[in-house]
């Protein structure tokens, strides 16, 4: 199988794109993300720097997924024809993982890339948590045997903050940039000083209670459970992670990657 591949994730509001390795014991480890970067749905990806990590690993497959299905297509649609063929998801019941949810053929691909890659991050017997800050925040809980159970998904940091904005007339709309720049305090002594606050620590503390509440369920005498954050804003955790928890920025792109490795066929030229 191949040890390198181009793993294109179009997300809602990204679309992130990886070279991303793994060495030859690659069904007990995940793939290395080598190369990563995230740009606007809307923008053209850069070409020249695909095809020059595209040239850098022979015989290097591109595959594609994510939770907006026009911009798959649109990427499908605009591919280059110079380049290796881009391969889509094609058969989403053959991904190694199990599901017990009531409707598995309605979890988001992402949420379910996520977990994959951290059934391979995780020990074994632990169950884990991973919570992806997107556009939507999704926390998702799998178990010790590394079952996807199902979660709870809110509104991300940057919706709401939008929302705040388009749904009020007076309040101004705060960028992520903005918020990223420092912890706020937790009395806000302006509006934007208010709105930062609200967005931050309510952020925080929705999905701390999530974890508290699914930890409970999950955890047992000999394993304490195993919490993973990914995603863009998962970037207003770093400076002060909880102890034991770890933060990987391309965990979708490493889960993508791993699926093709271990099932090789399971990405395919679109129809």
């Amino acid at each position: 199988m191949s040890h390198a591949i181009l793993a294109v994730d179009a997300g809602n509001t990204r679309v992130k794109f990886g070279v991303c390795c793994n060495d030859e014991s690659g069904t007990t480890h995940l793939p290395k993300c080598e190369f990563s970067a995230a740009l606007a749905r809307d923008q053209s990806l850069p070409w020249d720097n695909i095809r020059e990590q595209l040239a850098s690993e022979f015989g290097m497959r591109a595959i594609v997924t994510g939770s907006h299905p026009p911009t798959i297509e649109r990427l499908l649609r605009g591919w280059p024809t110079d380049l290796q063929p881009l391969h889509v998801l094609s058969n989403r019941e053959r991904l190694p993982i199990k599901l017990d949810v009531e409707f598995p053929d309605r979890v988001g691909i992402d949420r379910i890339l996520t977990a994959i890659a951290a059934n391979v991050l995780r020990t074994p017997d632990q169950p884990a948590i991973v919570v992806d800050t997107g556009t939507a925040v999704t926390v998702n809980a799998l178990s010790s045997a590394g079952t996807f159970l199902g979660g709870a998904i809110l509104p991300g940091v940057e919706l709401a903050a939008r929302a705040l904005h388009q749904y009020t007339a007076l309040l101004p709309e705060l960028q992520l940039d903005e918020m990223l720049a420092h912890v706020p305090a937790p009395v806000g002594r302006h509006t934007e000083a208010a709105i930062s606050s609200g967005l931050y620590w309510g952020h925080r503390g929705a999905v701390m209670e999530l974890i508290d509440r699914m930890s409970c369920s999950l955890s047992n005498d000999e394993q304490s459970v195993r919490v993973i954050l990914t995603g863009g804003a998962s970037r207003l955790w770093t400076r002060e992670l909880p102890s034991g928890w770890t933060y990987e920025p391309d965990l979708t792109l490493q889960g993508m990657a791993y699926a093709a490795m271990m099932v090789p066929d399971l990405f395919g030229p679109a129809a």
